[in-house]
């Protein structure tokens, strides 16, 4: 989706908002010499956190959309060693080539290098955008085999498993991933256009600002979507007791986690901790049958 997040951020820009070539090449390459209040003064605040939304957001639900169905289709039904080592060395080679070009100096000024390393950077990030995006997609490529690790130590339903329980492992991945899939994207999207009661935090930016709001919306998506995956997916074992519960406690974990979770960190951070809760549950709902 490289060249489509390229040419989708190219026409948003020019198109849409109208920039210039100079503040153009600024967002897409170089923002040695960035002025985010200049540019939120010459293109409204509300265009650039509108261009943000669409172009991060859009890809971020396309990317967990696929990350699902792969995780769905081979991981969680028993992975082999050698795709969940590709997807790590994938993600380290990737970012290497960050690190070479960042700090070799090569190719920083290239439209199209710089578009293919980092395919989706906020301008509301201003300077440290690049950074952020460096963080985040280095740890979201982690989160999956550490959640694949962890399902087969801690559980029955891991690939070392002899008879594993490929159902409940699937209903793990939706418990485990759609808070960030769904509630952690519509919390950005909410709180973008709708966060009156904002506050401070930690993170790579020049804008590190939550709000209620936006808290509220990760809550609230993610609640949803656990709690369908729960009536519709989990195996009949689960008690109905459980299959409310659950998503209530991993939609208030998430809701804390991306809270308090470093920004850029959020994407590892929440479907870990949502792992260990589920795995917790899944141990208790075992003992007792």
């Amino acid at each position: 989706w490289l060249p489509a997040a390229f040419l989708l951020r190219t026409y948003l820009l020019k198109s849409w908002i109208g920039v210039s070539d100079e503040h153009y090449y600024q967002i897409m390459v170089n923002r040695d010499q960035f002025h985010l209040e200049e540019l939120q003064e010459v293109y409204t605040d509300i265009r650039i956190r509108k261009f943000d939304c669409a172009v991060r957001k859009g890809f971020h639900f396309i990317f967990y959309a696929s990350g699902l169905i792969v995780e769905l289709r081979f991981l969680a039904r028993g992975y082999i060693s050698i795709m969940v080592l590709a997807g790590v060395i994938h993600g380290l080679v990737y970012n290497m080539l960050r690190c070479i070009s960042l700090y070799g100096n090569l190719f920083t000024d290239n439209l199209y290098v710089q578009s293919w390393l980092y395919f989706a950077p906020r301008v509301r990030d201003g300077r440290e955008a690049y950074i952020n995006i460096r963080v985040a997609q280095a740890l979201t490529t982690l989160s999956t085999p550490v959640f694949n690790i962890m399902l087969d130590q801690l559980t029955d339903c891991g690939p070392k498993a002899e008879e594993a329980d490929r159902n409940i492992a699937q209903s793990m991945v939706f418990l485990v991933f759609l808070p960030v899939a769904l509630g952690d994207a519509m919390g950005e999207v909410v709180g973008s256009f709708y966060g009156k009661h904002q506050f401070e935090v930690k993170g790579f930016g020049e804008v590190n600002k939550k709000s209620l709001e936006g808290c509220a919306a990760v809550f609230t998506f993610s609640l949803i979507a656990t709690m369908l995956s729960t009536f519709v997916v989990w195996p009949d074992e689960l008690p109905l007791l459980w299959k409310i519960l659950l998503p209530i406690c991993v939609s208030t974990l998430s809701t804390l986690t991306e809270t308090i979770a470093f920004r850029s960190t959020d994407n590892f951070v929440i479907p870990v901790c949502n792992a260990i809760i589920v795995m917790i549950v899944y141990e208790k709902v075992r003992n007792e049958c």
